[in-house]
């Protein structure tokens, strides 16, 4: 039996299709906590905190570093350390950076310089009555990058 081109072609893409698939690393899973640079420092994610926008339909968040010493997330009003921030969706879903939604590294030590993220993406995968929970990736440059798992603690 003979195959077309057509055919083998089709075969083909179906099987880079389903290789790709199961070798997506981090789409739909928690993996490694959120860790990376911000403006060359090392960050590691400690906590977040969200608060819910209605006029946004999405959570107001911060997500702050092991540097941040607080028992309470909820109770942290302008951090003097490395932060990141962003309005998560109110939905479960895919959202692109910068197109989707915008992540913003706030740097220590001031409240007016921040860096916007230029690319990267927001996966998330959960969301309940006290927490979201999702996989970031944002990138602004080689010295100011973070990606991994989060857990966004909602504040009332």
């Amino acid at each position: 039996m003979k195959l077309t081109g057509y055919f083998k072609l089709g075969v083909v893409l179906a099987v880079i299709s389903l290789s790709q698939a199961c070798n997506n690393d981090s789409k739909n899973q928690l993996g490694p906590l959120l860790a990376g640079k911000i403006s060359g420092k090392q960050w590691e994610y400690r906590y977040a905190k969200s608060m819910y926008a209605s006029f946004t339909n999405s959570f107001e968040t911060e997500l702050f570093g092991l540097d941040q010493q607080e028992q309470d997330p909820c109770s942290i009003f302008l951090s003097p350390f490395n932060y990141v921030t962003m309005n998560v969706p109110n939905s479960i879903g895919y959202f692109q950076i910068p197109a989707d939604l915008n992540v913003y590294f706030e740097l220590e030590g001031t409240t007016a310089n921040r860096l916007m993220a230029t690319s990267g993406y927001l996966e998330v995968i959960s969301i309940d009555g006290r927490r979201i929970g999702g996989y970031l990736q944002a990138v602004y440059d080689d010295s100011t990058q973070v990606e991994g798992s989060v857990i966004f603690d909602r504040c009332y």
